[in-house]
């Protein structure tokens, strides 16, 4: 019987590594689909992060465009008011020409 013994602690002593082994394997396993969970979370991140970088440049380029197409109007502007200012001149210098020409002028 001492045999018979040995043998069935031999097979007790296989059967508890094999359910230590099983343990480790699922836990290994759990451990692979969380971190296949974190991947793609990651994943999710990385796409959600350089949609946001390709908005904010976006923006950028707009705040450019209008900011160049605000210097021009401002330019315009400029230009009409300095255009505005040299015709009044012209246009006072014109009526005291014209007003000195009629001064001189006999009167009839």
């Amino acid at each position: 019987m001492g045999e018979l013994d040995y043998r069935a602690r031999q097979l007790m002593e296989e059967a508890n590594a094999r359910d230590a082994l099983k343990l480790k394997l699922q836990s290994m396993q759990s451990k692979l689909i969380n971190g296949g969970d974190v991947l793609q979370k990651t994943a999710k991140m990385e796409k959600e992060l350089k949609e946001k970088q390709r908005k904010i440049e976006e923006e950028k380029k707009k705040a450019d465009e209008m900011r160049i197409d605000l210097r021009a109007k401002e330019e315009k502007a400029k230009e009409a008011k300095e255009t505005f200012n040299s015709l009044q001149a012209e246009v006072a210098s014109k009526t005291k020409k014209t007003d000195e020409t009629f001064s001189q002028t006999p009167k009839c």
